[in-house]
């Protein structure tokens, strides 16, 4: 969760640009791409709040909350302007994290309480923005949502341009065109990504590199482990998140 306090700057998630206002609000989630394109010439101040996804599940073991991070796509929904938002409340919690005590015990509990207040916010304004565009969504954002979806129930199986272009009887520019419009990234460039997601948290969880790589739909695990490397830092033997 990222606030922006003062400055002039924008962001960029997964090809899509928002231009940031005081009070502006960006929600990100594992795996999108995110960059601050700052102008240094104003002085620049934000808060960032990080969290693991799981912290939620003792009292929302539904993730009801983790909607607005999870139920969208790529680089789509993740801004929202100060009059989207309860931005003072908002910012009220994030300051209370920031002075919470130092005893390890009242600290967790005010940050906690405090993130869930906020994640209840987000989710708030997220629900009202959904209802207020029904049926704005275009044919082709309304395809790519499509494509997603068949990825994600698919991504240990086959997967390629040519099987994506034959079910959707699209061409395969046309495609990866509508694609990268909604997502910000091409066809491939995704499967990939949420393939080494896949993988990596099939490592986290216990299994091992090998059996993570043939479980998410990598056919070379030379490949595989270079990918892994780059993207996450680690080899895939290693468990570091």
């Amino acid at each position: 969760i990222f606030y922006f306090i003062s400055g002039r700057a924008s962001y960029l998630v997964e090809g899509t640009v928002s231009k940031l206002i005081p009070g502006s609000i960006m929600i990100m989630r594992s795996g999108e791409f995110h960059k601050i394109i700052i102008d240094e010439d104003v002085p620049y101040e934000r808060m960032a709040l990080h969290f693991d996804s799981d912290l939620s599940f003792p009292i929302d073991n539904e993730k009801r909350l983790l909607t607005p991070f999870e139920n969208r796509a790529l680089g789509v929904g993740n801004f929202f302007s100060p009059n989207d938002i309860r931005i003072g409340h908002i910012y009220e919690c994030l300051k209370s994290i920031d002075s919470s005590p130092n005893e390890p015990e009242m600290r967790r509990i005010a940050i906690t309480s405090n993130l869930f207040a906020i994640l209840y916010e987000i989710k708030h304004a997220f629900d009202e923005r959904s209802r207020n565009q029904e049926g704005q969504v275009n044919p082709s954002q309304s395809l790519s949502n499509e494509i997603i979806s068949y990825i994600n129930a698919n991504l240990s199986g086959e997967l390629s341009l040519d099987l994506l272009s034959e079910r959707f009887f699209i061409s395969k520019n046309h495609l990866n065109r509508i694609f990268k419009a909604s997502t910000g990234v091409t066809v491939w460039e995704y499967i990939k990504l949420k393939r080494l997601i896949l993988a990596r948290n099939s490592i986290l969880s216990g299994s091992s590199a090998i059996s993570a790589c043939q479980n998410s739909g990598f056919n070379d695990y030379s490949a595989f482990y270079r990918a892994y490397k780059e993207r996450f830092g680690v080899s895939p033997k290693k468990k570091k998140k």
